[in-house]
């Protein structure tokens, strides 16, 4: 779990809070581990039943965390909503330029939860990119995780995988 303030929300629309809660100032994200072993059988074609049901499950554990920390928020008096995933996406004048409400991996990034690999994921020292994310927008004027270098993974990880 990490946290990015107001000071953090800079960025590309997709990590504008606004568009899921007017007057949001700060995100709480979140990032789940995956079933390595599922995804190997996944990728090997032996069978997806395994990481799709893994991934049913991951999905429905990080809303329900994110509801009880959005709950929780809400108990102190703030407003907080948790945002869906990212199957949900903004309205535009082109039908074909699809953008997400809001950027869980975007997300990830600010609150400190990891940095950007090679793949575009967003990749966490723990559990590489093998994970789910889910976030909880809100008004509260919360303090700032610190990141991890931008550099970190690509460094660390990347440079010898190359996955």
């Amino acid at each position: 779990m990490g946290v990015a303030g107001s000071d953090r929300m800079d960025g590309p629309a997709s990590l504008d809070p606004g568009f899921i809660m007017r007057g949001a100032k700060s995100i709480v994200s979140i990032a789940l581990p995956l079933d390595v072993n599922a995804i190997y059988e996944f990728f090997g074609k032996i069978s997806p039943v395994p990481h799709n049901i893994d991934q049913a499950i991951k999905n429905q554990r990080a809303h329900r965390i994110c509801t009880e920390i959005a709950e929780y928020i809400s108990s102190l008096g703030y407003k907080a909503k948790v945002v869906p995933p990212n199957n949900t996406y903004r309205r535009s004048i082109d039908p074909f330029m699809v953008r997400p409400t809001f950027s869980h991996r975007f997300g990830g990034l600010v609150a400190g939860l990891g940095s950007f690999g090679l793949s575009g994921n967003l990749v966490t020292k723990e559990y590489g990119a093998c994970i789910v994310l889910d976030t909880v927008v809100t008004n509260a004027k919360l303090k700032s995780d610190p990141v991890q270098p931008a550099r970190f993974v690509m460094d660390n990880r990347c440079k010898t995988c190359k996955l």
